[in-house]
């Protein structure tokens, strides 16, 4: 599909002789260039606007350049600070305010405040969204929706997540915002397949079919193909490797792993080190080259491990106790089953506090929208 905001925004800044104005609608434009990984054709048009004396103190101008400085730190470098250029975007739309504004970067603080399982302040963000929603753009609407997918396929409610996700996608395609219908595409995919490899350890609500798992993963590949979207560039390709490491296809995943550990563009949040790590000695050993895989294995950092998130852990001492067997070796780190069970217990707490949170949220959804 067309990305017919950028398309609109700009002929709308090509015909615009007000200087202000114009400011206005690159700013936005930017903001759109970086949800789609043209990060140095957002940051072009931020330095432009700043050189612009008349646009400086204008407050909508700041906005959307807050906003864009949040995206590009969000998507380039997975910037903890980021979350913080979020919530000055919200504090000068309220002092001015504009709603539409607001609603759009509360739901961009709902959609990082899910990423880092902050679940009371996400359902804090999304309650505030709706209170504003009459008032929202569809823009708004659209990221607020998808978090509520997100946030319910990860709690394993995946019947409703698709209800969610659909109504996100379908304002999303109306608007003609592709950014939007890439992430819910991408989204989805990877959420499903990190659910369905986690299915044997932890208990969700629905069960994923592989065959589900295999069309949305195809989906997000598609997609990629289509759109080049450069800001999650490589989440098809890990995706399509971890789906071949469930199908047993580990020649494929092995290749497609081996290019994303060698690639020297390799977005730091693409996958995690240890994980990846662990990954690419898996299938290695599944491949027949078990000397390979033992010092992939004897290279990784397991003071690492640490920093993923409980979900990872359990799928990465999983890969260990694996490999370990396979090698005929007693697996590093000590006792990794015992440390996974301690993975398994703390992913399921964290779920237990999701579920919570969703439930919240749907509720809120009922009486609002």
């Amino acid at each position: 599909m067309k990305d017919l905001i950028q398309e609109r925004l700009e002929i709308a800044s090509s015909s615009c002789e007000d200087p202000v104005r114009r400011a206005l609608i690159d700013a936005e434009r930017a903001y759109h260039f970086a949800r789609v990984g043209r990060f140095s054709d957002a940051r072009a048009l931020l330095t432009s606007i700043r050189s612009l004396q008349q646009a400086k103190f204008n407050p909508a101008v700041a906005i959307w350049i807050i906003l864009s400085e949040g995206i590009l730190a969000f998507f380039e470098d997975l910037d903890p600070n980021a979350y913080d250029r979020f919530r000055r975007a919200y504090a000068l739309s309220v002092s001015i305010g504009d709603f539409e504004l607001q609603a759009l970067v509360l739901a961009w603080l709902a959609h990082i405040e899910f990423n880092v399982r902050s679940y009371p302040e996400m359902v804090s963000s999304a309650s505030r969204c709706l209170a504003i929603y009459d008032r929202a753009s569809t823009a708004a609407h659209a990221r607020l929706f998808m978090v509520f997918g997100n946030a319910n396929l990860y709690a394993g409610n995946v019947s409703k997540s698709s209800l969610y996700f659909e109504r996100a996608r379908s304002i999303a395609v109306n608007d003609g915002d592709r950014a939007t219908v890439g992430a819910i595409v991408y989204n989805r995919a990877a959420l499903m397949l990190n659910n369905f490899r986690l299915q044997p350890y932890v208990e969700f609500g629905e069960s994923i079919d592989l065959g589900l798992v295999s069309v949305a993963v195809d989906s997000s590949s598609a997609f990629q193909d289509i759109t080049a979207n450069k800001s999650l560039s490589e989440l098809p390709v890990m995706n399509q490797a971890r789906l071949a490491m469930v199908k047993g296809d580990y020649a494929f995943a092995l290749a497609a792993i081996d290019k994303i550990r060698s690639s020297e563009h390799r977005h730091r949040g693409g996958a995690k080190d240890p994980l990846l790590d662990i990954e690419y000695a898996a299938c290695l050993v599944e491949c027949g080259k078990v000397e390979h895989a033992g010092g992939i294995v004897q290279s990784i950092d397991f003071s690492r491990t640490a920093d993923l998130d409980f979900d990872d852990q359990i799928v990465f001492f999983a890969h260990l106790l694996a490999i370990s067997d396979r090698m005929g070796v007693v697996a590093p780190m000590g006792d990794a089953a015992v440390l996974m069970g301690v993975a398994v217990k703390k992913f399921s707490d964290e779920l237990s506090r999701l579920r919570g949170a969703v439930d919240s949220m749907n509720s809120l959804l009922g009486r609002s929208a």
